[in-house]
């Protein structure tokens, strides 16, 4: 039977017009059939699918053939096809292509609509290699990825679309094109879509696009266009879609769109627009889409917008705009669609969208509305999605809701909710189908809070402070709700009984506390099909065996880190349909037998991260959809193929396993059946076991296998056949061995293995007929052995058709293995041959004719040898010549080049005379030189993009020096020793810099870094060192903006940071150096003006911080895990009662490894093992710490050197950290604590030992009459004193109402009542023997991590009073007692100023009782 009949046996069936989608997305083991398997004719190593299509008006089905050879070589010219086969689309990417391979397919007469030949390496189209039979019938044609523009000449011209009359699309992206030849789409009447993107046109090619009359979509996106002129596209009256996203476009002239009558999508998001002229839209009157988003737009642009008259889709997220009004949109009155996310807009006035009446969705996400008002969105009566994402709202009233009859999706993630209430719900409830409320602070639901929804299908509260679920919270939403996620939150249990919600299809309940969940507890979720309870460390020690029980629908499980030390047999049998089953990172010893049978869908199973030392057989028995299983991460020593059988009588040849996954596992011995039950695998992963030896019986009979990764084991060889008679074998990596021989025969027959890594053995040597047979090596890796010579024909054309890349670093050659090279001077296009010992380069220009990358980096050339090196290879695109010992340089002779590394040589002069030739240079790197003088040779460099002259001798930076950069995107000026004088008008001329390095300047006194980066408004990298002792937000705010991803804030003058040093930040992931500062404290307010959706990184390596403040570490976890702090251990931690809140932040945190620094008694010490007693601030207790050993606290703190905590109230609040794991701890309302009481030495202080100190000379002396008068008032102020603490106590025992606001919550005393309850302390511990001044404990500051507390009571640092200073009546030892620290803002505050508190005593600085942001947030 021939293909030209199998469309009569096709089914009736009718596939998407569209072909692209018969191809699966990249990196997928997808399931497409081979060639030779769908027909015996088609007898090449490709896949085939079946498209079948029915064309318009006709009943009958057409069969085509899709084939997919993507990554398939042939040994020669490519096999013939059968004649008129109906084979409409052809792809082969990633082949190594040089030219067309189009002959087969022509002589074939097929007729192919799409041909594919993207990620080759076409340099030219030949003449006629397009026509005939091919030109007849080809539409579409993708050339992507190649290197069509990689030459000389700026035009990229080529005849060989001309003939193509039936083209519809044409792809040239990612060509290296700098500009189109005119008329080089001549004859392409029909072309509609044409692709430019990733290429280096800077400006639109006008006049070559005026051929396709039929053009309707343009991509120019990732360019480096800046300027758009008027009448740029005139010609392109069809033109539909236009994308110039991703340049640098700073300026539209006007006119720039006109004769676009009839252009509906325009984008030009991501560039660097300011301001839009008011005739920009001239002429595109019928726009409908714009995006101008990721721009630097300080207001909506309403002039401009007013030919925009049926603009429905509007985006202008990620601009500078702080303000709307009503006039702003006034005329898009047609408007659907409208994303103002990621701006400043602090306020929406009413009236705003008054005239936006069809508008449907709405998104303000990552804005600084505080509040919502009430009539903030009046006139939108038909708004169907309103999203509020991170904007720090407080509260939203139900009134601004109720006016959006049709809202249907509420957005509310990120924001400070503490409470849902019952009116906002009300409010949304008749239509909303979709509320999300994630990373708020709500603790609690309320009863049947959502019981007034109807519509509800998806909620989301994950990421909140939720400490239980009640089922009747959810009442209501039984018959509605589909998903829900509670993941992140402190659920420990489901109260309430079994859930009930018959149609929900997604839970998520991961990354919770939850335990004891009892029998059955989601068996009211009959409709369930996806579940995720993974991260419930206490899930698994509590019965687990019923928890799939009325799961029947269940698809996918996800119970990975619940501490599972043991798979119940029945587990997954209650839930048959299972597909997916994750169970990673438990304690799993051993699989049972039948842990899996009969999951006869199941097609993937994640067992990796368990302690598995065990398999027993019959485990995955009746398995026969399995495709992927991950072992990797276990304790495994041997491995039995007779474990994965999938059919349960154990006929072989019935697994359908694609991928396994055996790395990082014990493995010394694998049987000769492990792989043979599983003839369609096609990666198998075996990287970091210990496999001596893997002999070749192992992979017999696997003819799809595709990728073998053996790296990190023992193997000392490679036999025989090892590796042969694979005909799909891909990819072999055998790095990290301990090999010393290849047998000549290893690969004998795997005609596709094309890349081989054998990286870091101990090969000494090298066979001629290592690699015979290979078609093509796209990568041969033999970095770090120990090969100082390469056989002569070890690459012979013979043997191995095609060698694209070798890496031969860090290997002992004298000599360059350039003649063994040479066999494959026309393929090879990078060699590294960087840290061997080659001193000598031959003169020969012949042997590196056609190099493209060549990197000889860090080997001790001669001077000739570099002479040669720089004059010869012509054609070298990129070339690393860093270390070589170059003192001089000469006219270099590579005009191609275009990345040029010098680094670490001894150049000191750099002129215009060196790169008089390689005009085309985009990268230069001068680092590490002894380069006197700034060079000023970048005229002749206008294509340069990044630039480095780091650790250079250059004195001074002035203006002048970097003037003909004006393309420059990088330049990196670190460490420069001598630098005196960096003017701020030096980079004036750098407009379209992203990234600037300028740190370690230790001789340049001064730098006006605000005045520098005002002009580069447009940086997303910035490290800079600065001068100034505080860095407030003036000082950055010109670089402040929205693009910004990279922050680094360097110098040992920096001393202090603002809490506005970062306000204007708003991109999605942010990384803050503030490396090699003096910084000693970090604000707690510093993050805050940070969206809280940013995922930070914080580096603070080499500062000067001796602890984090609890504010600070309650900032940084109410960011809920989007945040990584870095280099924390290389600050000089001083370890006393500052630390504690540090101390019991360590443990979650994943920096237990942090080591004190001072004082001398905890030097060296890990910081998470000391308790709290030992973190002490009292100078006797450090003194006694010093002079004696010190044993380990215990978990309860003795009375005379910890805060006295009185609980209230007697609630429980379960908190995330400890002071002993293990430990139940309960948080008091309010902790006081009082600072040590130091008495002076020629003071007798009441009570004190006998044994005082004599006075020195000279000082007064009490006499006898004092000590009698001094004895009787200390006396009757202390009985007093005993006799009011008796009645409170009386009192508060009596009173059942618990007073929890005030300074007695917390069960400390204040004023006169807490200076005599210590007085009579103070006489207790003198009657025990105990020293004075250990019962004063350290000030707390407010944190959940102070004592587990919720608020602090600690004094002003002007409160501080000595003896001669004492309040009337207290005893001189007592006063100081009330001294604090000085007080740091709470984070909570927000940056308010406190209120001022009322003294207690006229004579006393106040006292401030503050709380932890995260309770001050409900309060």
């Amino acid at each position: 039977m021939s293909l030209a009949v199998l469309d009569q046996q096709a089914s009736t069936s009718t596939w998407p017009s569209a072909w692209a989608s018969a191809w699966p997305a990249a990196g997928s083991v997808d399931d497409t059939p081979l060639c030779e398997d769908v027909h015996p004719e088609l007898r090449v190593p490709c896949r085939c699918s079946f498209i079948h299509s029915r064309r318009a008006g006709e009943e009958h089905v057409t069969v085509e053939v899709a084939m997919d050879c993507d990554r398939v070589v042939f040994p020669g010219e490519m096999p013939a096809l059968p004649a008129r086969a109906p084979i409409v689309a052809f792809s082969q990417r990633w082949a190594g292509h040089q030219a067309l391979p189009t002959q087969a397919l022509t002589t074939a007469e097929l007729p192919l609509r799409r041909l594919d030949l993207a990620g080759n390496s076409l340099r030219r189209l030949s003449d006629r290699q397009l026509a005939g039979h091919l030109a007849a019938h080809l539409q579409e044609l993708i050339l992507a990825d190649n290197l069509l523009g990689d030459n000389l000449n700026p035009i990229f011209s080529a005849s060989e679309f001309h003939g193509l009359r039936e083209l519809r699309m044409l792809d040239l992206s990612g060509n290296q094109i700098k500009g189109l030849e005119e008329g080089i789409l001549k004859g392409c009447d029909n072309l509609q879509e044409l692709r430019l993107n990733r290429n280096s046109l800077a400006e639109v090619p006008s006049q070559s696009l005026h051929g396709p009359r039929a053009l309707r979509a343009l991509a120019l996106a990732r360019n480096r266009i800046a300027l758009v002129r008027g009448g740029a596209l005139e010609g392109l009256q069809q033109l539909a879609r236009l994308d110039l996203s991703f340049n640098t476009i700073n300026t539209l002239e006007g006119g720039a769109l006109k004769g676009l009558s009839r252009l509906q999508e325009l984008n030009l998001s991501h560039n660097r627009v300011t301001k839009l002229n008011s005739d920009v839209f001239e002429g595109a009157v019928a726009v409908e889409v714009l995006d101008l988003s990721q721009n630097f737009l300080r207001e909506v642009p309403s002039v401009a917008f007013k030919e925009l008259t049926k603009l429905r889709h509007l985006n202008m997220s990620a601009n500078l705009i702080q303000r709307l009004d009503n006039e702003a949109l006034r005329v898009q009155t047609q408007l659907e669609t409208l994303d103002l996310s990621g701006n400043n807009i602090g306020n929406i006035a009413p009236g705003t969208f008054r005239g936006l009446r069809a508008l449907r969705h709405l998104d303000l996400s990552v804005n600084a509305l505080r509040t919502v008002e009430d009539d903030a969105f009046e006139g939108l009566e038909g708004l169907e999605t309103l999203r509020l994402r991170d904007n720090n709202i407080l509260a939203v009233p139900a009134s601004a809701l109720g006016r959006l009859p049709r809202l249907r999706t509420l957005s509310l993630d990120y924001n400070r909710l503490a409470v849902v209430s019952a009116d906002l719900l009300r409010a949304v409830s008749e239509r909303a189908s979709d509320l999300g409320l994630a990373r708020n602070v709500i603790r609690e639901l309320s009863p049947a809070a959502f019981r007034d929804f109807t519509r509800l299908r998806r909620l989301d509260l994950s990421a909140n402070l939720l400490l239980a679920l009640d089922a009747s919270a959810l009442v209501g939403l039984e018959d509605i709700l589909e998903e829900l996620n509670l993941a992140g939150n402190r659920i420990a249990s489901l109260a309430g009984g079994p859930l009930a919600l018959r149609r929900l299809k997604v839970l998520d309940l991961s990354d919770n506390q939850l335990q004891g969940l009892g029998r059955a507890p989601l068996s009211g979720l009959p409709a369930l099909e996806v579940l995720n309870l993974s991260g419930n460390p206490l899930l698994a020690p509590s019965p687990t065996g019923g928890i799939l029980t009325g799961l029947a629908r269940l698809r996918v499980l996800d119970m990975s880190r619940v501490g599972m030390r043991a798979l119940s047999a029945d587990l997954l049998h209650r839930a048959a349909d299972l597909e997916s089953v994750a169970l990673a990172g438990n304690a799993l010893q051993e699989l049972p037998e039948g842990a899996f049978a009969s999951l006869v869908n199941l097609t993937a199973v994640d067992l990796s991260g368990n302690q598995l030392a065990n398999i027993r057989a019959g485990a995955f028995t009746g398995l026969p959809s399995l495709r992927r299983l991950n072992l990797s991460r276990n304790k495994l020593q041997a491995f039995r193929g007779e474990v994965l059988e999938s059919a349960s009588d154990g006929s072989a040849g019935s697994s359908a396993l694609r991928e396994l996954d055996l790395s990082q596992n014990q493995l010394g011995y694998l049987f000769p059946n492990s792989f043979r039950a599983h003839p369609r695998l096609r990666r198998l992963l075996l990287a970091q076991n210990k496999l001596t030896f893997f002999p070749g019986e192992l992979l017999t009979g696997l003819r799809y296998l595709e990728e073998v990764d053996l790296a990190g084991n023992l193997l000392k060889a490679v036999d025989d056949m090892d590796f042969a008679r694979l005909p799909r074998l891909r990819e072999l990596d055998l790095s990290d061995n301990q090999l010393e021989a290849l047998s000549e025969t290893a690969f004998h027959n795997s005609t596709q293995l094309q890349v081989v890594r054998l990286a870091r053995n101990r090969l000494e040597r090298l066979s001629e007929r290592t690699f015979e047979g290979l078609c093509r090596i796209e990568l041969l890796d033999l970095e770090g052995n120990l090969l100082a010579e390469l056989p002569d024909a070890l690459f012979e054309r013979g043997r191995v058709h095609i060698l694209d890349n070798i890496n031969l670093a860090a290997n002992q050659f004298e000599v360059a293995p350039l003649p063994t090279l040479q066999r494959q001077y026309f393929f090879l296009s990078s060699v590294d041959l960087s840290r061997n010992r080659l001193v000598d380069i031959p003169a020969d220009d012949t042997i590196m004719v056609n190099i493209k990358r060549l990197d000889l980096s860090f080997n001790p050339l001669s001077q000739s040898a570099i002479a040669n090196v720089l004059a010869e290879p012509k054609t070298v695109r990129e070339l690393n010549m860093a270390g070589t010992g170059i003192q001089s340089l000469t006219q270099l002779e590579t005009p191609f080049l275009r990345s040029l590394n010098l680094s670490h040589n001894n150049i000191s002069h750099f002129g215009k005379e060196v790169v008089a030739r390689p005009t085309l240079l985009e990268m230069l790197d001068l680092s590490h030189n002894r380069l006197a003088t700034f060079p000023r040779v970048w005229t002749q460099l206008r294509h340069l993009q990044a630039l480095d002259v780091s650790h250079n001798p250059i004195p001074s930076i002035v203006q002048g020096d970097l003037d003909g950069l004006g393309g420059l995107r990088s330049i990196n000026l670190d460490a420069l020793p001598v630098l005196s004088r960096l003017e701020r008008s030096a980079m004036a001329g750098l407009s379209s810099l992203s990234s600037l390095r300028a740190a370690g300047f230790p001789r340049l006194g001064y730098l006006d870094a605000a005045g520098l980066l005002r002009s580069l408004p447009f940086l997303t990298t910035l490290r800079i060192e600065l001068k100034d002792p505080t860095v407030g937000g003036d000082t950055l705010a010109p670089a402040l903006q929205p693009r910004l991803q990279e922050l680094g804030l360097h110098g040992a003058r920096v001393r202090s940071l603002s809490s506005s040093a970062l306000a204007g930040l708003k991109a999605a992931r942010v990384r803050l150096l503030l490396t090699d500062t003096s910084l000693a404290a970090l604000p707690p307010a510093l993050f805050f003006p940070l969206p809280r959706s940013c995922r930070l990184v914080v580096d603070v390596t080499r500062a000067k911080l001796p602890t984090l403040s609890p504010q600070l570490l309650a900032a940084l976890d109410d960011r809920r895990g989007l945040y990584t702090l870095q280099g924390l251990s290389t600050n000089p931690l001083h370890c006393d009662c500052a630390a504690r809140a540090l101390r019991r932040w360590l443990p979650g945190s994943g920096m237990g490894d942090l080591r004190c620094h001072s004082p001398p008694s905890m030097e060296g010490r890990l910081l998470v093992e000391v308790g709290d007693d030992d973190l002490t601030c009292d100078p006797n207790r450090a003194h006694q710490q010093a002079t004696t050993t010190t044993t380990p606290s215990s978990t309860t703190s003795s009375t005379t050197n910890t805060p006295i905590i009185t609980m209230l109230s007697g609630k429980h609040h379960p908190t995330r950290y400890h002071a002993r794991p293990g430990q139940p701890t309960t948080e008091p309302d309010i902790i006081w604590s009082l600072p040590p009481t130091t008495p002076r030495p020629h003071q007798k202080v009441v009570g004190a030992n006998m044994m005082s100190p004599r006075p020195p000379q000279g000082a007064a002396v009490v006499s006898n009459d004092d000590t009698l008068i001094i004895g009787i008032v200390g006396g009757v102020v202390a009985f007093i004193a005993i006799l009011v603490i008796v009645i409170c106590i009386v009192r508060l025992r009596l009173t059942s109402n618990q007073y929890r606001g005030g300074p007695m919550a917390a069960g400390a005393l204040a004023g006169p009542l807490a200076v005599a309850a210590q007085h009579a302390q103070h006489a207790q511990h003198h009657r025990h023997g105990m020293p004075t001044g250990e019962y004063g404990p350290p000030p707390m500051y407010l944190s959940p991590y102070a004592a587990h507390g919720y608020a602090t009571a600690t004094l002003p640092p002007h409160s501080k009073m000595h003896h001669n200073h004492s309040m009337p009546g207290m005893a001189p030892s007592l006063a100081p007692s009330l001294a604090a620290s000085p007080r740091r803002t709470s984070y909570a505050s927000l940056g308010r100023p406190p209120q001022t508190p009322t003294p207690c005593y006229p004579q006393q600085s106040p006292y401030y009782i503050t709380f932890s942001g995260e309770e001050k947030e409900h309060r």
